[in-house]
């Protein structure tokens, strides 16, 4: 017996199938008869809604955006958070997993670099705004000093982007690159010194104690 479903309904469940084998078995090794059997589809099914592998893919992504943005929803609609807090509340709400864990790992290996790429922009489009609205609403309480904040913004989810490539760099280095780049988030926030040190805990950075 052929079950219709809502076309919402079929698409998600491609999306979710189609995750799980990338995970399990890696995106290059993963074929459409693969998803189609998993789902319980026709590949006419699997074609009425993707046109490739790559863009159920795609899709993958738009999906984490999504679960991404509606995390963001609950950070903004917390009372009381100071803009400190928030960002630190954002930054946390984007980084759900290591970068060698699940679809975030498949999505670091070179063959899927062009993927990565378009992960990193579809969120970055998703998060610059709401930072930048963050650090105008600092500037206004004082808490930070810049004239440029989105443009603050954008140089700082740059640099961030140095510290995604863990693996070229041992531990000690990695450190210093990311007390180098909390460093510069103080200066291009305008904020006190010191004053985005929680950065380090979420960049699993030990004290300096800790490293000797």
């Amino acid at each position: 017996m052929v079950i219709h479903k809502a076309a919402d309904v079929r698409k998600l469940e491609i999306v979710l199938a189609a995750e799980l084998l990338f995970v399990r078995q890696g995106y290059d090794a993963t074929t459409i008869n693969d998803v189609l059997e998993a789902v319980g589809i026709a590949k006419g099914t699997f074609y009425h809604h993707f046109a490739s592998k790559e863009a159920v893919l795609e899709a993958i992504i738009d999906h984490h955006v999504e679960q991404v943005r509606e995390r963001y929803e609950q950070v903004l609609a917390t009372p009381d958070l100071t803009p400190h807090q928030r960002i630190l509340a954002v930054v946390a709400a984007a980084n759900v997993a290591t970068p060698d864990e699940g679809l975030v790992g498949e999505l670091n290996k070179p063959q899927n670099i062009v993927m990565h790429q378009l992960a990193e922009q579809r969120l970055d489009a998703l998060m610059v705004p709401i930072i930048t609205d963050i650090v105008t609403d600092g500037v206004a309480q004082g808490v930070f000093s810049t004239q440029h904040p989105r443009e603050a913004v954008e140089l700082v989810v740059t640099h961030s982007r140095m510290l995604d490539d863990r693996a070229s760099a041992d531990a000690r280095e990695y450190a210093e690159r990311a007390r180098a780049f909390v460093h510069h988030v103080e200066l291009l926030f305008g904020a006190d010194p010191g004053s985005f040190a929680f950065l380090l805990d979420l960049l699993q950075v030990p004290d300096e104690e800790g490293e000797r």
